[in-house]
């Protein structure tokens, strides 16, 4: 899911969290209840890691294992894709522009062997250049169609509240060094 959503700190997403407290609230505030928290903390910071601890889970029902079912994964999949930065509709768009592109150059190496060689087109007609077409006009197709989703997933990341910029408040830095630096955390 990682790949897919573009975001490289998936694999740290976790329940538990310690953050700087002007990045919670900013990405508290524009969060809406479609919003995947860790991917709204991730439009106002990169510094994201990890720190293994030991879970000492004392509830009775931890035995029978997890509690969320394939439709909760699910719902919170499709959550972190549509918060996050898609990558894989660029790919419809990659593919319509290799269409288009392979459909006009095979257009000019068919136009370039029908002007040299035109005997070799007699017995069939009308297959090349009909597949040439529906491989232009495919191509654009997809092409179009990636660029509307593109422009509609702007719209939606900015619907959710994705800030343009945001100003992290480092005045307290020196205040914290020594914690971190005592505590070993990167």
């Amino acid at each position: 899911v990682g790949r897919l959503a573009g975001d490289e700190h998936v694999p740290l997403f976790n329940s538990f969290r310690m953050m700087r407290g002007s990045v919670a609230r900013a990405a508290a505030a524009v969060s809406t209840h479609d919003t995947y928290f860790d991917v709204a903390l991730g439009w106002f910071t990169n510094r994201v890691t990890s720190l293994p601890m030991e879970l000492h889970d004392t509830r009775p029902d931890m035995a029978r294992g997890s509690g969320y079912g394939p439709r909760a994964l699910l719902s919170h999949a499709r959550r972190m894709l549509i918060s996050s930065d898609v990558k894989a509709l660029r790919i419809g768009a990659s593919i319509g522009v290799t269409a288009l592109l392979t459909s006009l150059v095979s257009t000019l190496l068919v136009l370039g062997m029908w002007m040299v060689r035109p005997e070799f087109f007699d017995g069939v007609r009308g297959w090349l250049s009909l597949f040439l077409a529906i491989l232009f006009f495919g191509g654009m197709t997809a092409l179009l169609a990636g660029i509307a989703v593109e422009y509609n997933a702007t719209l939606l990341r900015l619907a959710q509240g994705k800030p343009t910029f945001f100003v992290v408040d480092r005045s307290k830095d020196r205040l914290l060094a020594p914690l971190v630096e005592r505590d070993g955390a990167p």
